[in-house]
């Protein structure tokens, strides 16, 4: 009988001198990402087509032509762009937890390009898990777009955290931060 090994920690934890800093990359669904990657080839060829006939039926001064072809690349490029950056997110996506100074910070980021939140650990009450499981996704295809197994109260807000963990990696995550602010759990 094969008995299996623990599951690694996907999330990367540093302390330093300055505090802790969590490195939480997306999950990764290679199914995702091949058949998207592939529907934004067929996406870019399809907007190229587009621009070719504006192109084309400028010459020919076709204006409602031209004109609805124009908000119909409004729109398509629109739809690509979310795409890519949806792809973009799954493929290089991480989100960075860093506690120093003072300050919680969540930074989502894509190849190093991304936003900060700031929080102020005195405001920052009942640190949890909170899971939410979907019932659509028994594969966890669409874990990147969940709220996060991590929450915390904020004032009036419930902010949530750690898109792609699991429960368990989520339990360890929540205690070193709670360990480096000071808060409770």
């Amino acid at each position: 009988m094969r008995v299996l090994d623990p599951a690694p920690r996907r999330s990367r934890s540093e302390r330093s001198i300055h505090g802790l800093r969590i490195s939480v990359p997306t999950h990764k669904s290679v199914i995702v990402l091949a058949f998207l990657g592939l529907w934004l080839c067929g996406w870019v060829l399809g907007g190229i087509v587009a621009v070719v006939q504006i192109i084309l039926q400028a010459r020919n001064a076709d204006i409602a032509q031209v004109g609805f072809l124009v908000v119909w690349l409004s729109f398509w490029t629109i739809g690509g762009v979310i795409a890519g950056g949806t792809w973009l997110w799954m493929a290089f996506g991480q989100t960075l937890l860093i506690a120093e100074n003072s300050v919680f910070t969540i930074r989502r980021e894509v190849l190093g390009i991304g936003r900060d939140k700031h929080y102020a650990p005195s405001s920052v009450n009942r640190l949890r898990i909170q899971s939410h499981p979907n019932p659509l996704d028994p594969f966890g295809m669409m874990r990147n777009f969940e709220k996060g197994p991590i929450a915390f109260d904020y004032g009036a807000k419930t902010i949530f955290f750690g898109q792609g963990l699991d429960e368990a990696e989520a339990r360890i995550v929540q205690g070193e931060i709670a360990q480096e602010l000071g808060l409770s759990v």
